[in-house]
């Protein structure tokens, strides 16, 4: 028994010093993501599946108008929109409000549209659904940007103004006027270069808005569709004579911000701005949100999503199962050879596990040296004993990284998620319970949980290892 004790308090210790480093080195990421985030000129909101905010910056809550208490990670977004409908930051009627933006978030495709709040701003918003469920978005206070253009509406082609000719010239992007025919009777280089019109289009006073209209058809930029129809349809949008801010995405991947306003003689003016590296760097936040930098396998948050639609969809065909995975000998190699080695066989041993599973699982890292595995099966103890032993194989190769021939292991722990009422945190807590039992008895295997597991441990010690949940 007293061994027993000595044994319980010198594991406690272990697991709780590795607990610490990887509390402390999951914490400084957070801390570089969310200064990052916070130096973006735009708000930016990040929701789960579930609608629950994980993440926001301040300007978010500045726009809206809201506290940070508003906005703290978990609240969901029909909170924070019934807040925004209390400071009057909503854009129309409460009810009307909620209804429309329940629809657009529940989507699965891009949205871009101009949100006209009732203290008179205007915000551009960027809404983009996220793969697993849940969407990022960005918010841009546009309010100045679209007085000054209703204010250079009054200006006609011809006035010889000094604001005219310093728009014209010194405006950063491409920009073009349209007399009230629609023919284009000015365009700076940078509007032919960023629309990607040939030369022989580049006609002053000849080329019209409907001959760029139906090139951009017949290059497949608007879809697929009948030529004449698209034309028609966009040409529609032209005629209504309105301030007009949207995005078009180009087949080559190029993403162009048009903004457009009516003149008084019937023409228009229209500015175009590249934003394809902006929005390259949104999906790239995006994706730090969802993903673990270093090795670019799902996050925790993202592993824990996941599990819970799962188990909200489980069925006799569709059992979830979590394996959790915990590498043997990785810390000796990471303080022997230093951490440059110890990230790069991290990398390796994703690539790996990637290797063994479908592409209807997913993998997690969780932890420092810990990963995770949901899958799906309609014989989940067969497939999943099959997967533990292919990890234990596939990672218990050996490694040559920066000259080393390196051997490490995997110890794992399996719950299965068969019983109703089983939820995320508490299979969480099996497969970790199961993996303390693998590791006790004999590295490099598998333990599937049993019950008698709770007992067990609160003998052995008093904190599991690695709670995925922490």
């Amino acid at each position: 028994m007293a061994a027993l004790t000595r044994l319980a308090a010198a594991s406690s210790e272990i697991v709780e010093r590795d607990l610490r480093a990887t509390i402390a080195a999951i914490e400084a990421q957070a801390l570089r993501y969310e200064t990052v985030i916070d130096m973006i000129s735009q708000g930016v909101c990040f929701f789960d599946g579930e609608q629950r905010l994980i993440q926001s910056n301040r300007r978010y809550a500045a726009i809206y108008r809201l506290r940070q208490e508003d906005v703290s990670p978990g609240t969901t977004w029909r909170q924070i929109a019934k807040r925004q409908v209390a400071v009057g930051t909503c854009p129309i009627a409460a009810d009307d409000y909620l209804s429309l933006y329940a629809s657009i978030n529940s989507g699965a495709e891009s949205r871009t549209w101009t949100a006209d709040l009732k203290d008179g701003r205007a915000i551009h918003i960027c809404h983009q659904p996220m793969s697993g469920g849940g969407w990022v978005a960005t918010h841009e206070d546009i309010t100045g940007s679209r007085r000054a253009m209703e204010r250079q509406g009054s200006l006609m082609p011809n006035d010889d103004t000094p604001l005219l000719q310093a728009i014209l010239l010194y405006f950063p992007g491409g920009i073009t006027l349209m007399d009230r025919d629609l023919r284009i009777v000015y365009a700076n280089q940078l509007a032919w270069d960023i629309l990607g019109i040939p030369p022989h289009m580049q006609a002053i006073g000849v080329t019209t808005t409907e001959d760029v209209v139906r090139y951009f058809a017949q290059q497949g930029h608007y879809g697929p569709g009948h030529v004449e129809t698209l034309v028609a349809h966009r040409m529609l949008t032209v005629g209504s004579r309105q301030v007009q801010l949207f995005e078009l995405s180009l087949k080559s991947g190029k993403i162009i911000e048009i903004r457009s306003v009516p003149l008084k003689d019937g023409g228009f003016l229209r500015t175009y701005l590249d934003i394809t590296d902006r929005r390259r760097e949104e999906e790239k936040i995006a994706k730090q949100a969802r993903h673990d930098s270093l090795t670019e396998l799902s996050n925790r948050a993202t592993f824990q999503e996941r599990l819970r639609r799962d188990l909200d969809n489980r069925s006799p065909e569709r059992v979830p199962v979590v394996l959790y995975i915990d590498l043997d000998r990785f810390k000796a190699v990471n303080d022997r050879l230093g951490h440059p080695v110890g990230d790069a066989l991290l990398q390796e041993v994703a690539n790996r596990l990637l290797g063994c599973v479908r592409s209807t699982d997913m993998v997690a890292r969780v932890g420092g040296d810990e990963f995770a595995v949901v899958m799906i099966s309609a014989q989940p103890e067969r497939e999943a004993q099959a997967l533990a032993q292919q990890i234990i194989g596939s990672v218990s190769a050996p490694y040559n990284i920066k000259t080393h021939h390196i051997i490490i292991g995997a110890s794992i722990g399996i719950a299965v998620g068969v019983a109703d009422g089983v939820g995320a945190e508490e299979l969480i807590k099996n497969a970790d319970l199961a993996l303390y039992q693998s590791k006790s008895a004999e590295r490099g295997v598998y333990r599937f949980f049993q019950a008698d597991f709770v007992d067990v441990n609160r003998r052995a010690a008093s904190t599991p290892i690695g709670a995925l949940n922490n």
